[in-house]
């Protein structure tokens, strides 16, 4: 049968007992036991439970305006602070033109860096840098406006 418990539903049948709990938290992570009897006996056997999600957005996404190039900007971010529970596999980087509405592949990588290439002299982009581990990618960082262009030399 059924014992509904707030969050959580226990289903027992007769050869298994499912614990399901809704709107998971990453509270119900740790070790939860089972007890069970019968006219021949008792056990207890215990399970360490992981919560896990996507990963939370990554930090401080920048470039160094003394590494832009007349066609390529280098991008740097820092690693979420939350992992979602779950390694990050990779990060997933791209662009778009300022005007424009559609983003287009820039690389995907292991780093917290990658360098945009092939970029167009004084256009101006946005760039977004998103973590993904096992369960999906997380939330955009944003760059703000970026114009592709070396900076500028003292007179002399």
């Amino acid at each position: 049968g059924q014992k509904p418990h707030g969050r959580t539903l226990i289903e027992n049948t007769a050869i298994s007992t499912t614990l399901l709990i809704k709107n998971v938290y990453k509270t119900d992570a740790g070790q939860y036991s089972c007890r069970i009897s019968n006219p021949s006996g008792k056990k207890e056997c215990f399970i360490q439970v992981r919560v896990v999600d996507k990963p939370s957005v990554p930090l401080n996404l920048r470039s160094k305006e003394e590494e832009i190039t007349s066609d390529m900007i280098p991008l740097y971010w820092d690693a979420p602070e939350d992992d979602g529970g779950s390694k990050i596999t990779h990060y997933i980087v791209e662009k778009r033109e300022a005007k424009r509405a559609a983003w287009a592949s820039v690389c995907n990588t292991v780093r917290t860096t990658c360098i945009a290439p092939e970029l167009v002299e004084k256009m101006v982009y946005e760039f977004r840098v998103r973590a993904v581990n096992e369960i999906g990618e997380g939330e955009n960082a944003l760059s703000g406006k970026i114009r592709c262009q070396p900076p500028l030399s003292p007179p002399g």
